[in-house]
């Protein structure tokens, strides 16, 4: 796999999504996550680890659409974790995030931990990165091979849900509800996929953060 080491934690990542055998080789590093968040002061505010600029996440041959949707929205997922630790003592900004919250998961609990609530940031964070792929693409994004039929936006979810679904440690079928949870919160999902107006992708009321 050669000597160096960012290049052989990358090509153990890739090797669990191609090959099920290989996934002994990168369920530790994966486990770790994409990136790592850091309350020094002193360090920068987040890492990421080598893996994240390989397939899935990021490809020097993608479109900007499957690149934005991986580690660009892990990018934004990250920053929107900064952002919640950043303004969670605010009581205002505390009392919106909450409001979220009990809006997703239709509960009560006042546990706000940036572990229990991260999951909830996807919408936002989702948002996040679709708004720097659209001031990145100026109509320029080539379409995939094969998938032609799918716009731009489509694939860039399409990619987004696809970047949760491979993740190893997890159980089969999660992801897909974790992607319909998320993006039934993000009106640009609908707008891209004409979801009719009520549908579960398209509901009357979303819950938003911002």
């Amino acid at each position: 796999m050669g000597e160096s080491l960012v290049a052989n934690w990358q090509l153990a990542a890739r090797a669990s999504f191609l090959n099920p055998s290989s996934r002994r080789l990168s369920k530790v590093i994966q486990v770790l996550g994409l990136y790592v968040l850091h309350a020094d002061t002193e360090e920068p505010d987040v890492s990421l680890l080598p893996y994240a600029f390989s397939f899935p996440y990021f490809d020097h041959g993608a479109t900007d659409a499957l690149n934005y949707a991986g580690i660009g929205s892990r990018m934004a997922e990250a920053l929107s974790q900064l952002f919640f630790s950043a303004y969670i003592t605010s009581p205002e900004a505390s009392a919106a995030f909450k409001n979220q919250f009990h809006c997703m998961v239709n509960a009560t609990s006042n546990k706000m931990d940036q572990k229990s609530y991260g999951p909830y940031l996807e919408p936002l964070s989702l948002k996040t990165a679709l708004y720097a792929y659209r001031a990145r693409n100026t109509g320029t994004d080539v379409r995939v091979r094969g998938l032609e039929f799918l716009t731009p936006e489509q694939l860039f979810f399409v990619a987004a849900c696809y970047v949760r679904c491979v993740r190893p440690s997890g159980p089969p079928g999660v992801a897909d509800g974790q992607c319909d949870k998320a993006f039934q919160h993000v009106a640009e999902f609908s707008d891209a996929f004409q979801c009719a107006p009520g549908t579960r992708m398209n509901p009357s009321h979303r819950c938003e953060l911002l």
